[in-house]
């Protein structure tokens, strides 16, 4: 799943509120969604200027998604920087081992 800029949100609306014949295909096209996205942000979109609250499911991952940035930034601050860490094993062997040459090349 990847989220569209709000740019792109409030084009979706506006080919949806434009009422032209085809106008929604179109942008769906060109922000590389559905319909059905077009639609979907059209419906939110006029929401949101009309000041009508937020839907439950979206107050609440809302409120989650900020929990989880606080938790995420006082771990990142008590964990020491770790720039000498040990880094994962090269799939391709060692340096040294990448550097011999097979007998049958030299």
């Amino acid at each position: 799943m990847f989220n569209l800029s709000p740019r792109v949100w409030i084009l979706n609306a506006a080919a949806d509120f434009s009422g032209q014949h085809g106008a929604v295909t179109q942008q769906a096209e060109q922000a590389g969604c559905s319909r059905e996205t077009v639609y979907e942000h059209s419906r939110k979109v006029e929401q949101r200027l009309a000041g009508e609250p937020m839907p439950e499911g979206d107050v609440e991952l809302r409120e989650e998604n900020q929990r989880l940035r606080e938790r995420k930034a006082g771990s990142s601050s008590t964990r020491p920087n770790n720039v000498n860490s040990p880094q994962p094993p090269s799939p391709w062997g060692s340096a040294s081992a990448r550097s011999k040459t097979c007998s049958a090349c030299s």
